[in-house]
């Protein structure tokens, strides 16, 4: 009788300490979840805050050309030069914005009256850099491939003569025909941002004056500002993936686990003549290993938060939370 007493309470104090192990398992798991939940919450609402500045500046400078004659009186002294007499372009660094005219539609007094009245969008630019981190610049595109940029740098190292910005995404995704609705936007799928700053991601939105489309105002944020500014942490190894299966940023030992080359940045050894996007070999959902394309599955596809990754004898907790600003997926690795 007393081996019985025994046994039922060594049996007893075991189910009583596995349940408070599990318990507190659970309690790490959601506690995991949450401060997942939080970073994601924090890259939602930041890029929420950005979208809708572009909206604000798309208005400022409707605003602008709205006033123009009266602005452009102002402005006597010429700040910029041509280039090959094809280029309108600003050769010095005043602390304002650079200015880019391409040369694709020859330059007249009409372009040089754009380029004097457009100096007052740098009263709008340059806070916008300076108060998100994020930010790598700001900018104003037209059908007539005049840009104006800021921060500023030496187009003429970047930009080739008779470049048409019409042929980019940033510029005609926010255009009449395929923005009919006249909204901002995210070009939220990685591409080479042709003024050097590397992989990055765009929020435009269309500038319309007196119902006449006029250009596309833009900001961007680069990936190595996203993977500096939110995925630099010690609690496990972050990524970032789209709604595709595409990893947008992660870490070199994110990279490693998954079987995917190195995310560094793009290195220019031309200048960028058209789009230029993350090749497919960073999807995760057309991984050659079969059990990373079961687990994005898993993730992306049946909206799975808490999944569990083994491979190469390693075993892995991946937990998930929503951006939906951007319709990307935060994910967190942990070793078991």
């Amino acid at each position: 009788m007393k081996r019985l007493k025994s046994a039922l309470l060594f049996f007893f104090v075991t189910m009583v300490a596995w349940q408070c192990s599990q318990n507190q398992a659970k309690d790490q798991d959601n506690h995991l979840l949450f401060e997942l939940e939080n970073i994601a919450s924090q890259i939602n609402r930041d890029f929420f805050h950005i979208r809708k500045m572009v909206e604000f500046y798309s208005h400022y400078i409707r605003g602008i050309y709205e006033n123009q004659n009266r602005l452009r009186d102002g402005l006597t002294r010429s700040k910029y030069a041509m280039y090959e007499k094809t280029v309108l372009y600003k050769p010095e660094d005043d602390g304002g914005s650079a200015l880019f005219v391409s040369g694709a539609v020859p330059v007249d007094d009409r372009i040089r009256a754009r380029a004097r009245f457009t100096e007052f969008f740098d009263l709008f630019m340059k806070p916008v850099v300076d108060i998100y981190p994020e930010v790598s610049q700001i900018y104003f595109n037209d059908p007539e491939s005049f840009c104006r940029i800021y921060p500023y740098f030496d187009v003429l190292m970047v930009f080739e003569p008779k470049l048409d910005v019409r042929q980019f995404n940033f510029f005609y995704l926010a255009d009449e025909q395929h923005n009919p609705e006249r909204k901002s936007l995210w070009i939220n799928k990685p591409y080479v941002d042709p003024a050097g700053r590397g992989w990055t991601v765009s929020t435009i939105a269309p500038v319309y004056v007196k119902n006449q489309f006029v250009g596309v105002a833009g900001i961007d944020v680069t990936i190595k500002n996203i993977a500096d500014r939110y995925l630099n942490s010690e609690d496990g190894i972050f990524l970032i993936v789209d709604h595709e299966g595409l990893v947008i940023a992660t870490e070199e030992q994110g990279a490693k686990i998954l079987r995917l080359p190195p995310l560094v940045n793009h290195k220019y050894i031309a200048t960028i003549r058209s789009n230029t996007f993350r090749s497919e070999q960073f999807n995760l959902l057309k991984s050659p290993t079969r059990e990373i394309r079961e687990v994005a599955e898993a993730v992306i596809q049946q909206n799975r938060r808490d999944v569990v990754l083994s491979i190469a004898g390693e075993v892995y907790s991946i937990m998930s939370a929503k951006i939906d600003e951007l319709g990307w997926t935060l994910w967190q690795l942990r070793g078991l």
